[in-house]
């Protein structure tokens, strides 16, 4: 199932949500050589390099119920 979040970066990329667990998740790069956007709910992490925004997480997960 996937959700359309109603955030203004994600809205203007078209953007629909699918949610994994983290372990789910393999990149080929570290994830330090990614870039952030939009940290106030969803932490987007995106390539610098060729701008696409494989994953976006949490960006405070201590405050979920």
């Amino acid at each position: 199932m996937v959700i359309e979040c109603n955030c203004t970066h994600c809205q203007r990329k078209g953007y629909l949500l699918w949610f994994v667990p983290r372990d789910g998740l393999r990149l080929h790069m570290p994830e330090s050589a990614l870039a952030l956007v939009n940290k106030h709910v969803i932490a987007h992490h995106f390539c610098a390099g060729c701008g696409c925004a494989p994953f976006g997480m949490d960006s405070d997960p201590s405050a979920r119920p």
